[in-house]
């Protein structure tokens, strides 16, 4: 009823721009309100958002709202989210929406299709122009977010390892175009120079597979001013895809979901995926499963056989995923691959890197001669295999960088020498990481004890993630916010449930008592049908 009510304001809302846009905007949010029988108050229950911010969207004086405002109240007030934001659109004057004249047929061409889409959208499309402008508008978030990610990854400095890698192709299928090794420096190149742009990143934990990945994403997205009509590399965690979800509308949603505040809608966002507008760059296969989980019955292999029929024009479509490489080659050896692509694989950090990497990630380099003398020597031992991924080397940096409270260093890197074994030395690392990144962010030192964050962290790790049964380990790695309360001890889930049956007979002796005597509000509606059928 209310989407309906949408197009009824006027006849031709293509001409609406700036002023007459934002006033259509909030008399259809006001119309809403009006039907739903809502106060702001219950609006700003209800949509999470601010006060200021909700009052300040229906008045005609204030600011107009911003996308994720708009997209909010239009899922709550049950408007079409999609043509709201297309309105918002034009307000900023970034996106100017198509022609949304409403005919004889514009309930046909509302009705949507399987895919999402409508009628009239399959028919006509969206312009080259608007495409190429919200387009534009997600790749300047995503190198905002990339970049800031590839900083916490790299740390302090932002020193990067120059990660090598070299091709394992496949005894079919293989893209062609690929050299035999690369580097992170030419990683854009190798990509570019694929036939199709198919590339599967695969290496050992912590090798850098997502380092490699988002380098590739920030060098593509730092080349496409030469091209508009490029598509735009972005980056999703593939922990979050269900089979029962197919790939297309699965990248669709994650891409209006996450790009809202830059005006994407839902119909955009369809339009972008369907027009290979949007490289999906898919990071983590290996973590959408439990390591028991028979591969038959995997996520990873329903994925692969998705991405095998992911198709455009001219045949398997360009796509980019990280695999650990024990996962991949499992599947592989079964027949179970990404068809058209070419496998690389991340080999291990050479000493010569390592230590390059430790002498400009350091603001002491003399407090680490005698690991780096050692690393350089004849015989680096246990060392140079602990200090052999980027992961570890950032994981060092940060353990034996931590300084107290005069700035004085806490440990010493010369502790580092006494292990005889690269699992001993990892371990002690690992144990050693949770204190240093705390300090990084000193915000609240004394709320968050590293002792109960480690408590904590261990809870969360052993508690529901995604795909398990009730009473079995969970097989996967989400975690589900409302499933949390099942980590609290059975004594603590009975005490709550018997608060929450304490306040449901306290609430119902209260209605009785609030009960007029005499007055018929509370039982004449039940009685009312009784009598006239008697």
């Amino acid at each position: 009823m209310a989407q309906q009510n949408d197009s009824e304001v006027t006849d031709d809302t293509s001409s609406a721009t700036g002023r007459d846009a934002l006033v259509l905007l909030r008399q259809l949010l006001e119309r809403g309100r009006a039907t739903h029988k809502l106060t702001k108050t219950q609006l700003v229950a209800r949509t999470g958002l601010g006060k200021t911010t909700v009052i300040q969207a229906f008045s005609m004086s204030a600011p107009a709202p911003s996308a994720i405002t708009v997209a909010r109240l239009a899922d709550c007030l049950r408007l079409n989210r999609d043509y709201l934001l297309e309105l918002h659109a034009r307000i900023t004057a970034i996106e100017p929406s198509p022609a949304y004249v409403i005919t004889e047929g514009a309930e046909a061409a509302r009705t949507p299709h399987p895919d999402g889409t409508s009628s009239r959208e399959s028919s006509t499309g969206i312009g080259d122009a608007q495409t190429d402008e919200a387009a534009a508008r997600i790749a300047s978030q995503v190198l905002a977010d990339e970049t800031d990610h590839a900083s916490r990854l790299l740390g302090p400095g932002g020193h990067r390892i120059d990660l090598a890698f070299q091709c394992a192709p496949e005894p079919a299928n293989n893209a062609a175009g690929a050299q035999e090794r690369g580097n992170l420096r030419d990683a854009q190149a190798f990509y570019l120079a694929l036939r199709p742009g198919r590339l599967v990143i695969t290496g050992e934990p912590g090798a850098g597979k997502t380092l490699l990945a988002i380098h590739l994403v920030l060098a593509l997205l730092s080349d496409r001013t030469r091209s508009r009509t490029d598509p735009v590399p972005v980056r999703f965690s593939l922990a979050g895809w269900s089979p029962e979800l197919p790939l297309q509308r699965w990248l669709a949603e994650q891409v209006a979901d996450r790009f809202v505040a830059e005006g994407i809608s839902r119909r955009r966002a369809v339009a972008l995926i369907e027009r290979r507008r949007i490289l999906p760059v898919l990071d983590g296969l290996d973590e959408m499963d439990a390591a028991d989980t028979p591969l038959a019955r995997s996520r990873a292999y329903q994925l692969l056989e998705e991405l095998n029929s992911y198709q455009d024009a001219r045949g398997s479509a360009p796509i980019v995923l990280t695999c650990r490489t024990e996962l991949y080659e499992r599947l592989a050896q079964r027949q179970v691959r990404v068809r058209d692509a070419a496998r690389v694989r991340i080999e291990a950090v050479s000493v010569v890197d390592a230590v390059s990497y430790l002498t400009d990630r350091t603001a002491d380099p003399r407090r680490w001669q005698p690991v780096l003398r050692h690393l350089a020597g004849s015989e680096p031992g246990a060392l140079a295999d602990v200090l052999n991924t980027p992961w570890r080397l950032n994981l060092a940096a940060t353990v034996y960088e931590q300084r107290d409270a005069e700035l004085a260093y806490r440990r010493d890197p010369s502790d580092l020498l006494a292990f005889t074994s690269a699992k001993e030395a990892g371990e002690h690392l690992l144990g050693l990481y949770l204190p240093a990144a705390s300090a990084l962010h000193p915000t609240a030192p004394d709320r968050y004890p590293v002792e109960a964050t480690r408590r904590w962290l261990g809870v969360l790790a052993g508690g529901p993630t995604a795909g398990s049964t009730a009473g079995a380990p969970k097989a996967g790695t989400d975690l589900y916010l409302h499933e949390l309360w099942q980590l609290m001890p059975r004594r603590v889930r009975i005490t709550e449930m018997l608060l929450v049956l304490l306040w449901v007979v306290i609430l119902s002796v209260w209605v009785q008592l609030a009960k007029p005597p005499g007055s018929d509000v509370w039982g004449g509606a039940s009685s009312e049908p009784a009598r006239r059928a008697s």
